[in-house]
């Protein structure tokens, strides 16, 4: 599947989550994965996947798709939006953390 095709398959069955933390107005993108949430950071640009990742050791100009469909979601107004309480930020920065981080099976 092309890049472009799977970005627009992301952003439209609703995979791209921004999270706002109230009242710091801080925000959160995630992007659903087959696998695991991503998260991404748009001003940076960074992801948390292993493709970014290789691209970027690469010292590849590309981004992964998770990204761009962010930035879709982001220009289209399509994402979901959770708002949360500035007290639960640090307790998702942490279950991203672990996310990543936790050995996987292989399927």
């Amino acid at each position: 599947m092309a890049q472009h095709s799977k970005v627009d398959e992301v952003v439209a069955s609703g995979r791209v989550k921004r999270h706002i933390f109230k009242p710091s107005g801080r925000e959160l993108w995630t992007v659903v994965g087959s696998r695991i949430d991503h998260y991404i950071d748009l001003e940076q640009p960074y992801c948390s996947c292993k493709d970014f990742y290789y691209h970027m050791i690469r010292s590849s100009n590309r981004t992964c798709y998770h990204i761009e469909a962010a930035r879709l979601a982001k220009q289209t107004n399509r994402y979901t939006e959770t708002t949360l309480n500035d007290e639960e930020y640090q307790q998702i920065l942490v279950a991203i953390i672990k996310d990543l981080t936790a050995k996987k099976k292989k399927i």
